[in-house]
C-alpha cells in the first residue's frame, strides 16, 4: 500500500521506492498494477456539472507575428 500511495500521491519513481523498500522495481511494478486492475472504473457520466477548462486559450491566443528569424 505504501509502494502506490508514493507512486500515485507522490510522484516517486518505481525505481526509487524500490530502493526504499530494499525491492525490485519489477515487484513495486506488479503492486502498483495489480491495484490499479483492483480500482473501480471510473464513471462514464460525470457526477456534477463542473466543467474544467485548461489553458487551451494560451495556446490560441499565442504569438500573433512570425518567427523574428524567419526573415533572415
Amino acid at each position: 500500500a505504501l509502494a502506490v500511495l508514493l507512486y500515485a500521491l507522490g510522484n516517486v519513481s518505481q525505481g526509487m521506492i524500490a530502493k526504499l523498500l530494499g525491492v525490485s522495481h519489477v515487484a513495486v511494478y506488479k503492486w502498483v498494477r495489480a491495484a490499479g486492475e483492483e480500482a473501480p472504473a471510473p464513471s462514464a457520466t460525470p457526477s456534477s456539472g463542473i466543467v474544467q477548462i485548461d489553458e487551451m486559450w494560451h495556446f490560441v491566443n499565442g504569438k500573433k507575428q512570425g518567427l523574428a528569424l524567419a526573415g533572415l
